[in-house]
């Protein structure tokens, strides 16, 4: 117990320390209420292609018209439907809201109903970006949940959504602290389009 508190202390110091770090690390669920997850970040096959491919977020159902909350602190890369030009997969996620959050993180919200949002808007953790919709490849409403942390190199890269969501709990919640801290391989998903990064 003196090894646990004293580890809290360290994090309490950390928080203290760094405010605004703090506010930029995404952190709870993007859905409040009834939700169910879907599909994690892993390898799966695709409900349209039916080719393997790895899929680098969370898929959450949920009632269409529910409210999407921004997770971290941070401005608003992009709202609204990126042309296929962007990237054969950008377009797939419907309506989109892509938030740059401090310089470490850019956080995803795909398949969106309604944006609440606009480019260059700041947001705070908590805050109304859009509503759960079916836009896109999407078989139901759901919401597509993605964090991307940048690398050595800067790049953003993602990573387990679930470690950032420390508001639920999750069955076999400590699976991604072991297996799931790594970015998959670069070749296994697209990088961000100019701009929503940087």
């Amino acid at each position: 117990l003196r090894q646990i508190d004293a580890a809290l202390l360290r994090i309490q110091a950390f928080e203290q320390e760094n405010p605004e770090r703090v506010r930029t690390t995404p952190s709870v669920c993007p859905l409040r209420g009834a939700l169910v997850l879907t599909s994690a970040f892993r390898t799966r096959r695709s409900p349209f292609t039916k080719q393997l491919e790895f899929h680098p977020g969370l898929d959450f159902a949920a009632p269409e018209g529910m409210p999407i909350h921004a997770t971290a602190d941070g401005v608003v890369a992009f709202a609204g439907k990126l042309p296929v030009s962007h990237g054969s997969n950008w377009w797939r996620y419907g309506n989109l809201v892509a938030v740059r959050n401090g310089d470490q993180y850019v956080t995803l919200y795909g398949h969106c109903a309604e944006v609440k949002v606009r480019a260059g808007q700041r947001v705070s953790r908590g805050d109304v970006l859009a509503t759960v919709g079916n836009s896109g490849w999407s078989i139901s409403p759901h919401v597509y949940y993605e964090v991307r942390k940048r690398d050595a190199a800067g790049e953003p890269r993602p990573v387990d959504p679930l470690i950032y969501i420390l508001d639920r709990r999750w069955p076999n919640e400590e699976r991604p602290l072991f297996g799931g801290r790594n970015a998959p391989p670069p070749n296994s998903y697209e990088l961000l389009p100019r701009g929503l990064g940087r």
